[in-house]
């Protein structure tokens, strides 16, 4: 087999029904790249495996903001300032990230998590000689390990980057030795108005929680960006409650109406998985659809499986939620 793939950059202005990533896969509502363009990426020496040797992809979204997706299964972010740089999440440790980041700027490098998933935070391992910063409030999460690649590989690839090659292709850059994991108790802590400083942009911490107790965002300026991690998504989840409480559905609304509250201060949302760049009317979308569920004139379906989900789900425009979520 040819050790190619393509790098799939993305058109100027597109719209998100108008361009599709591996025939499904929606890459959002806005995308910043001035052309389409083919690349090959070739194999490092050594490597024997055969199978498409595939690598993330970079997309450059705004000025010194850069999309590194993890084989269109989550998406991080690059942030490069004149003194440091700034990695908000680290995917979940299938291939290199850290040689990707390293391409792109020789900066010092600052991991910052939007919350403790090991699908955010599995490639930590990565980062141990740098500093890592969480909220606190998500240390019970795991950072997983290769059986917790291999499983999201083969949940996430079918919906996300369809195509046995693609699979197999991922399935060969999870590390062949299980890497020695970071520990999220050694993280530095993240609160409400920590302001990270790099040189020429600044990013500040908003507490968002819901998603999980500890998820935070981030708005970066001047890029007028704000990384949102799963807290908002094309698809958010919410998980089940106790008795079905209303709990976190509360406190996503609340979350939403922040966020919503301050929508001035940035044009779009980095996002977590599905697109990297949506229109920040998103926001408002899921401020309704949590408000239609809370005073009942919204109530959604019950008990659904669809892919990678479970549990009770409600659409409204561009917003979906999955809450009471088993999965």
């Amino acid at each position: 087999m040819s050790n190619e793939i393509t790098r799939r950059m993305f058109l100027k202005g597109a719209a998100a029904g108008a361009l599709t990533l591996a025939a499904t896969m929606s890459i959002g509502s806005v995308a910043f790249a001035e052309a389409a363009e083919t690349t090959e990426e070739a194999a490092p020496a050594g490597y024997t495996g055969e199978v498409p040797y595939i690598e993330q992809t970079v997309t450059q979204i705004a000025p010194n903001l850069y999309c590194i997706s993890e084989f269109y299964l989550v998406n991080t972010y690059l942030l490069v300032g004149e003194e440091k740089a700034i990695l908000f999440d680290t995917g979940c440790g299938i291939g290199n990230i850290r040689e990707i980041c390293e391409r792109i700027t020789d900066k010092p490098i600052t991991v910052l998590l939007t919350h403790g998933h090991f699908d955010h935070s599995g490639g930590t391992y990565l980062f141990k000689d740098c500093d890592i910063y969480m909220h606190q409030a998500d240390l019970d999460q795991t950072v997983g390990n290769n059986m917790y690649r291999q499983m999201y590989a083969e949940s996430r690839a079918p919906i996300r980057f369809p195509g046995p090659a693609n699979l197999a292709g991922m399935l060969a850059r999870i590390p062949a030795e299980e890497p020695e994991p970071f520990d999220l108790a050694n993280t530095k802590p993240l609160k409400e108005g920590d302001v990270f400083d790099v040189g020429g942009s600044t990013v500040t911490v908003y507490e968002t929680p819901g998603h999980t107790p500890g998820s935070v965002a981030f708005l970066v300026e001047p890029q007028r960006f704000f990384v949102s991690g799963d807290t908002l998504n094309n698809s958010v989840i919410l998980a089940r409650q106790p008795d079905n409480a209303m709990t976190l559905v509360e406190e996503f609304n609340q979350t939403c109406k922040n966020l919503w509250a301050m929508a001035d201060k940035f044009d779009y949302l980095a996002v977590g998985h599905d697109g990297f760049a949506w229109e920040k009317s998103l926001i408002k979308d899921y401020v309704d659809l949590s408000q239609g569920l809370l005073e009942g004139y919204i109530t959604g379906d019950k008990n659904l499986a669809f892919g990678i989900r479970a549990g009770d789900m409600a659409r409204l425009r561009t917003a979906e939620l999955w809450f009471q979520c088993d999965k």
